[in-house]
């Protein structure tokens, strides 16, 4: 039986005074004696790279490694199935913002992820290159600002904007290391995309999905074009004129007649925010299913009719005690009429609407059909006078309305003017701030206003869209439900607009009832055309040219009748809705859309609907949608304002270096897919970008140790098997197989943030702090071929694979880098997108190891926590446990005391003394801590063990070389420093 024996107090005090000697003694030797002998990790990788230099070391970097070759490389190279993201157009209309980063990096992780996984990845980025933000920004830019543009100077200068726009976007896309298909980009301006427009503006038209017709659409003065629900944007805080009108009833149910006299005029009472739209009313809508009263009004005297439920709500606005006089259903209202205060000779009638609401007002909707889309439907169900609209293009009334409001805004003096013509008709007046729609591009708020446009019909979309769409995966749920509420609440889609900067609506207009004309043999003839003198055909060519006399035959058209092409262009959502049959693949079904929360009602809705309506499938398989960037207060980024941080300041630096310095695309990258690869809005501030640089350093500095280290390891000749590891080297194995499975999956689902957390965590924690710790004295100090090390380094071969792997798709740059300094010669010239995803054994998947290392963590802690402010390399300790820990402990430690074990290695002490026996006599500066850990017995039943760690001051010298508490004498390596001394004079 072994025994365990202390030395008494006072021989203990010996050794102590001992130790002290050598310790003092060894302090003032020469600790640089033994430095050439030792394996320090040695490579040429910098450890920083600031400045200026950032800069230029990525980019030399993507000539290395060939970025721009990737894409071509990966579509003849990868085995895989084909995997088609789709690049929703970013607008060509000026220098790349924070957004764009958002958006195009996280299409860009994506990208380089399948790349690794082994997909053919088709990626083809474009621009939206036609619209209204481009036409005006290039009539401001115009050096020809003498005279009125023609609509051909329009097209050549928007055309050069957007041009330049594209190229500058480009630039910076390549900057930040996209990969993709940069030698065929698309971009809605070019011949072939414009004339497949024009071939599905009729094939739309051919299945009766597109119509034209006079109706109220949303109507943009400030840009003098009609817009779409996805164009607005609304504004929180807009005040409008709150305004109570009465207007006198004529006729009215007998019961309410009697009720108040004969004589006594009655008045329905309605509220309105829009004063400018009362020229307009034709009717007066009320609910049939509610109860409506006649009140006098305690001030005046006046008899209102209103809502019965808001009587209280009403004196209240209008500051006036309201006495009800009589209750009646609102069915009874039928054949009601009135007289309006501008056109005391005409009667007007009281309607139902199923729209009317007590929510607000007064339970009476003022109803004009030329200013309001649910008036409009109203309208049409009562046949009521639409008539022409008083309101022009620049939103001032028109010499159609009376004399006293033409040329006036209806936004500003023509509420006031309209207001002045009904004074003796006005209850009450004040303010209402609410939400109102406001034109995106001009930032101006937008009127309803009725106007001849041509519309696809939601009406024969929407149920089959929705059907679509519930085969699509989206992400987050949420949005999937608020892409259907888009489908559900959107009336129609107005598709044309009057600008000069689009694709044209391919229709001519016949004699002199302007009859619309459009076939098959015309779009295909103008298709034709704009591929082959470019798209500028339909200003440019003449009305014979455009429609010559074989068309005519063709579409069975007279010769001898006057043609007029049209004036309208297409909705530039059309134009970017339909990417998808101009940039696909077959069976031009993408397998992921990704954009920002914005284009919910905008690129997702265009290219589902035009899908639909053409194929009767969804575009897209599944939907990805990330946030917006706010500044670090939680406000929008504007301009203007002066709270955005520019994308390029934060790759390149600013124009003072020492207060924006440049951090390279990669910290960009990881900025964006830490914080950005989720639906809500992210925050984006000098801090977070600092800190992001700070956690890259970390990464970098990491994998420059691990390269280090490999210095002289050729992995097919030193290569250790799985049979000869250190538990330690095989724990480490199972944690790399462990986590890659996680950061696939996190991968899979795109949730970037996740993966980044957990690798950072992984290289902080598992790898730094905890294996590359533990192994330096195998690495440093054991023999340069032994077994011990090259586990070691075999492990950090498989480790900087992982590592590099796993980064690569956020951080490129870095992990290309890492690979042009690649022990492996192989694997530094194909570089780690060209190697693949990382090929875990399934032998490294090893929980028997694991839960070993869990239980020895677990002794460790007890350790830590006994030599507390103590150098545990100073140290010896004694494990006295029992059973089954005893035996999971001994697979750490054969012997009973070592200092070269591998539980000596995990503890970091300099010898460990390991024993089923209990010390019988502790010497005075020692240290005893108990501990228990939980396991399962072998009858599988949970149960705690016990265990006692006990520290003591080493007993043995410190070596000079390995600077362990283990030579027999002072000035003298250990036992095993000097047979590696011995091999290595040798040699």
């Amino acid at each position: 039986m072994n025994m365990i024996l202390f030395v008494h107090r006072a021989d203990n005090m010996l050794i102590s005074a001992q130790n002290l000697i050598l310790r003092l003694f060894c302090s003032v030797s020469d600790p640089k004696k033994y430095s050439k002998t030792i394996f320090l990790p040695k490579t040429d990788f910098p450890l920083r790279v600031n400045g200026k230099k950032k800069v230029e070391n990525e980019l030399e970097i993507q000539k290395k490694a060939k970025f721009l070759g990737l894409y071509d490389w990966q579509w003849e190279n990868n085995k895989g199935e084909v995997y088609v993201l789709h690049d929703g157009p970013p607008y060509a209309n000026g220098n790349v913002h924070l957004g764009h980063a958002v958006n195009k990096i996280l299409k860009d992780i994506t990208v380089r992820y399948k790349v690794m996984k082994g997909f053919r990845v088709h990626y083809e980025p474009g621009w939206d290159c036609h619209g209204l933000p481009i036409e005006l920004k290039a009539l401001k830019s115009s050096h020809n600002k003498s005279h009125k543009h023609s609509p051909l100077d329009i097209r050549k200068t928007a055309r050069e904007y957007a041009r330049h726009a594209q190229e500058i976007q480009r630039n910076s896309f390549k900057r930040w290391g996209l990969l993709a298909n940069w030698n065929n980009v698309y971009t809605t301006y070019s011949p072939s995309y414009v004339a497949k427009q024009l071939q599905f503006f009729y094939s739309l038209y051919e299945k009766g999905l597109v119509f034209q017709d006079y109706k109220p659409v949303f109507w943009s003065p400030s840009n003098c074009t009609a817009l779409a629900e996805a164009e607005l944007e609304y504004n929180q805080e807009h005040v409008s004129p709150s305004v109570y009108v009465k207007f006198e009833l004529k006729k009215i149910p007998e019961s309410v007649k009697f009720s108040v006299g004969i004589h006594t005029p009655v008045y329905a009472l309605v509220w309105t925010t829009t004063p400018w739209t009362l020229p307009a009313n034709v009717a007066i809508c009320y609910s049939s299913y509610q109860q409506y009263c006649i009140v006098k009004s305690q001030k005046t005297g006046d008899h209102y009719l209103v809502a019965e439920n808001v009587v209280p709500d009403l004196e209240k606005r209008i500051e006036t005690k309201l006495d009800i006089v009589k209750t009646f259903q609102g069915s009874n209202l039928q054949a009601t009429s009135y007289c309006h205060p501008m056109y005391k000779s005409t009667e007007f009638p009281l309607v139902e609407g199923k729209h009317v609401t007590m929510s607000k007002g007064t339970g009476l909707v003022h109803t004009a059909p030329n200013h309001g889309l649910e008036d409009y439907l109203i309208a049409q169900e009562h046949k009521l006078p639409i008539g022409e609209c008083f309101v022009d293009e620049q939103g001032c009334f028109n010499k159609k309305t009376v004399s006293e409001l033409v040329g006036k805004n209806v936004l500003e003096d023509g509420n006031e003017a309209v207001l002045s013509l009904i004074q003796n008709h006005i209850v009450h007046q004040g303010t209402f701030a609410h939400s109102y729609p406001y034109d995106w591009r001009s930032k101006r708020p937008v009127i309803i206003r009725a106007s001849r446009q041509w519309f696809i019909d939601l009406e024969k979309l929407r149920h089959e869209a929705k059907k679509c769409l519930e085969e699509v995966q989206v992400f987050p749920l949420s949005v999937k439900h608020m892409l259907e509420v888009q489908l559900e609440k959107r009336p129609h889609w107005c598709i044309s607009r009057q600008r000069a900067w689009g694709v044209p609506i391919p229709v001519f207009l016949a004699g002199s009832e302007k009859r619309t004309v459009i076939s098959r043999p015309i779009v295909d003839h103008l298709s034709h055309l704009v591929l082959t003198y470019g798209t500028d055909i339909w200003w440019s060519l003449s009305q014979h040219e455009l429609l010559p006399r074989e068309v005519l035959k063709k579409s069975d058209l007279l010769e001898t009748e006057e043609y007029q092409k049209g004036e309208d262009i297409m909705d530039i959502w059309l134009d970017s809705g339909i990417s998808w049959m101009n940039v696909l693949p077959d069976p031009k079904i993408a397998d992921l859309y990704l954009e920002g929360t914005d284009q919910i009602r905008g690129w997702f809705q265009s290219s589902l609907l035009t899908s639909v309506a053409l194929r009767g499938k969804s575009p897209y398989k599944n939907v990805f949608t990330h946030g917006f960037t706010l500044d670090q207060n939680g406000f929008k980024m504007s301009k203007s304002v002066g709270n955005v941080i520019d994308p390029e300041v934060i790759t390149d630096g600013g124009k003072d270096i020492g207060h924006d310095p440049p951090y390279g695309a990669d910290v960009l990258r990881w900025w964006v897919a830490s914080h950005a690869c989720h639906h809500d809005n992210v925050h984006a501030s000098s801090h977070v970008i600092k800190e992001s640089a700070e956690n890259v350093q970390k990464v970098r500095s990491t994998l420059r140790f691990l390269l280090g280290s490999l210095h002289g390891f050729n992995y097919n000749l030193h290569k250790c098997e799985l049979k000869d590891m250190e538990l330690l080297d095989l724990h480490m194995l199972h944690l790399i197989h462990q986590l890659s499975q996680t950061v696939a999956e996190r991968y899979d689902q795109l949730h970037y943030n996740h993966a980044m957390f957990q690798l950072l965590h992984f290289v902080t924690t598992d790898v730094s702090s905890y294996y590359c710790h533990l192994i330096k004295h195998r690495l440093y100090c054991h023999k340069n071929n032994s077994v011990t090390r090259r586990a070691c380094q075999t492990t950090l071969f498989h480790l900087l694979d992982a590592v590099c792997c796993l980064f690569a798709p956020v951080l490129p740059h870095l992990v290309e880098e890492v690979f042009l300094h690649h022990p492996d010669s192989g694997r530094a010239q194909k570089g780690i997108f060209r190697t693949g995803w990382i090929k875990c054994l399934e032998e490294w998947y090893n929980p028997e190891v694991n839960k070993t290392m869990e239980l020895a963590a677990s002794v460790r802690n007890v350790v830590n926590k006994a030599a507390v402010n103590l150098n545990l390399r100073e140290l010896d300790v004694l494990i006295h446990t029992s059973g089954s820990l005893l035996t999971e402990l001994k697979k750490l430690q054969s012997e009973i005391k070592t200092s070269e074990s591998s539980l000596c290695e995990f503890l970091q002490v300099s010898h460990v003394l390991l024993t089923d026996q209990p010390p019988s006599l502790l010497p005075e500066d020692s240290s005893l801590q108990h501990g228990s850990v939980n396991m399962y017995s072998t009858g599988g039943k949970m149960e705690e063990v016990n265990f006692t760690v006990v520290l003591f001051p080493a007993e043995k010298a410190l070596c000079g070389r390995c600077r362990r508490y283990t030579a027999n004498r002072v000035a003298n390596p250990c036992p095993y420093c000097l047979d590696v001394l011995e091999l290595q004079q040798a040699e």
